[in-house]
């Protein structure tokens, strides 16, 4: 039921994850929300065609790049740990902490808007990696936390290729 014109360019681990979201999800359209090093957003319309992904750095490259661009922003931010008010960063290493979970929130969210339009309807999020929590306090209820969605998705290989 899953199809990709390329699924081997996806990467295996994103698209063992889209197997099993397809699993869980039925019928509808999804969202995979992975989070790591990168965060990847791939959107599966309710026929199981992928319909294309975000790609972008990670909470800690994004960080990372920003210290390395701007030497003041790291200086500063060395000076005292994050700290933060709610989703607001109240000094500069909280915030930089917070901006980048938010924008990548922001982008996981937007996916799940484009992929529901496409559907025209409701449609399933899941998020896995193991910067999930990162994003958490960021995301709506309607993600759905699963952490185990790329094993998942190798059970699922597995299986057909046993019968």
């Amino acid at each position: 039921r899953l199809y990709c014109a390329e699924p081997h360019a996806v990467g295996v681990d994103r698209w063992l994850a889209m197997i099993a979201a397809s699993q869980r999800a039925d019928r509808d359209a999804f969202v995979v929300v992975t989070c790591g090093a990168v965060l990847a957003v791939d959107l599966v319309d309710g026929g199981g065609r992928h319909r294309g992904s975000y790609v972008v750095p990670g909470v800690r490259p994004m960080r990372e790049a920003l210290f390395a661009r701007t030497g003041s922003l790291a200086s500063l931010a060395a000076l005292a740990a994050p700290a933060t008010d709610g989703s607001f960063g109240v000094n500069t290493a909280g915030g930089i902490e917070q901006g980048a979970r938010v924008a990548l929130a922001s982008l996981a969210v937007r996916g799940l808007q484009e992929i529901g339009a496409l559907a025209r309807g409701g449609a399933r999020a899941f998020v896995c990696g193991a910067d999930a929590h990162e994003l958490r306090a960021h995301l709506a209820g309607e993600f759905v936390d699963a952490p185990d969605l790329v094993l998942e998705g190798l059970a699922v290989v597995a299986a057909e290729r046993a019968s």
